[in-house]
């Protein structure tokens, strides 16, 4: 059951976040997002069916009150790649950074890197 989005202002950064039976780590990755992000921000989860392990995870978090947490059911194909562009279509403008669930990413260079697009930086990439 996808939940419905987040209002966020047009500058406000939008987390898309695909997933594969992530359940065991959703909650560390969570916390590692609310840790290290200073800045305001919605996170798009996205999973290809419905009893992915992640899906209910994610709705004990979302039915704490966390309000900058949606689900998105992958609308594409299955797998990342259409996870994605499905991610993808569900942001109008601002900022957007993908996020492996898996904990793989350097958050704490998010900050800069938006600095950078408040720059006038079309696409600014970490890369691992």
């Amino acid at each position: 059951m996808a939940s419905e989005l987040v209002e966020t202002r047009t500058q406000d950064l939008t987390i898309v976040i695909p997933v594969y039976n992530e359940g065991a780590g959703f909650e560390d990755l969570w916390s590692e997002l609310s840790t290290h992000l200073k800045c305001p921000f919605r996170a798009l989860v996205v999973y290809d069916f419905d009893e992915d392990n992640t899906v209910p995870v994610v709705e004990a978090v979302i039915a704490r009150g966390e309000r900058r947490l949606s689900l998105v059911k992958n609308e594409i194909r299955r797998g990342v790649v259409g996870a994605l562009v499905t991610g993808f279509r569900k942001v109008e403008n601002g900022p957007l950074l993908v996020v492996m669930a898996d904990l793989s990413d350097d958050l704490a260079q998010v900050g800069r890197m938006l600095e950078l697009y408040r720059e006038g930086y079309h696409v600014v990439v970490g890369s691992r």
